[in-house]
């Protein structure tokens, strides 16, 4: 929540947002460079087998993850702290006002729609590469699928600039319309 909430209260400005939300999708772009690796480095030869693999990336995640995440969280401050009020409604409340906000609802359902779709994708993709086309070597087919991952960071990154103009330009509800059919 205070990655993605506050990142948004950090400047008070609308474009200043659209700007900031920019650099950190940026920046997660970035990072998600690793994630189609994480496969081909479980099945590594060095590895008895994949769940060895898997724990030591879990071990490297944690290692670097903990620390960074404390930080975030200790030194992410809301911009409007002093003007937000201590009343209003209770956590339960409020969780059944929002479940109840027909925008809130499409929104959760896109994302699970696109989440759950390039999910499986994957998983297809990723199949087809082990059994298909490298005839159940699953260290190529894992590699395969990195070089893919690795391409489609590389074109959302390049994207960024296009969609943050288009934020800009067309008002992000018709940028964001147009960036999903684009996907």
């Amino acid at each position: 929540v205070p990655y993605w909430a506050l990142g948004i209260e950090l400047c008070p400005s609308y474009d200043g947002r659209t700007r900031v939300v920019t650099y950190r999708s940026l920046v997660d772009k970035l990072m998600g460079a690793l994630a189609p690796w994480v496969l081909p480095f479980c099945f590594l030869p060095m590895f008895t087998n994949v769940i060895d693999g898997l724990f030591w990336y879990a071990l490297i995640v944690v290692v670097i993850g903990a620390p960074s995440t404390i930080l975030m969280v200790v030194f992410t401050k809301e911009r409007m702290m002093k003007a937000i009020s201590k009343e209003g409604p209770g956590l339960f409340v409020s969780m059944w006002q929002t479940a109840k906000n027909i925008h809130f609802l499409k929104i959760l359902f896109l994302f699970q729609f696109i989440g759950i779709t390039n999910g499986v994708f994957a998983q297809f993709a990723l199949f087809l590469n082990i059994y298909w086309i490298f005839a159940g070597d699953a260290l190529a087919g894992a590699t395969m699928g990195g070089y893919v991952g690795t391409l489609g960071v590389i074109v959302s990154i390049l994207a960024l600039p296009m969609v943050n103009w288009g934020c800009r330009r067309l008002q992000k509800h018709r940028a964001l319309r147009y960036a999903i059919i684009w996907m």
